[in-house]
């Protein structure tokens, strides 16, 4: 009986972390590709980038660092369950939770520093 729940449990773990590694694969391509566009000569995506970077490489960085945060601690913690004022959050609601507050930090932390 217990192979019968571990099976899925580390099924669960390696989807994570293949997760994890595709979406930071994904991140780096993508950053790549903001690059070159940004040293290419076409001019009105240079100036967008340029005048807009927060936006265009900051929050979408922001999203998917808590993403991977959350997807980090709950494969070495398990399962997250998150209480607040009185409120608990059990179930999917941990990590939803968790992701806004991550992602609002990182969304803070780039106004305040930029």
């Amino acid at each position: 009986m217990e192979n019968e729940r571990s099976a899925p449990v580390s099924l669960r773990r390696t989807a994570q972390w293949l997760a994890v590694a595709g979406i930071s694969v994904g991140a780096i391509v993508a950053l790549f590709s903001i690059i070159y566009a940004y040293l290419s000569d076409y001019s009105l995506f240079k100036d967008v980038l340029a005048e807009h970077v927060r936006a265009v490489v900051g929050i979408p960085m922001a999203a998917v660092s808590s993403f991977c945060v959350v997807i980090v601690l709950e494969n070495r913690s398990g399962r997250i369950e998150i209480e607040i004022a009185g409120l608990k959050f059990k179930g999917a609601a941990g990590p939803v939770i968790l992701w806004m507050l991550g992602f609002f930090i990182f969304t803070a932390s780039i106004r305040l520093l930029w």
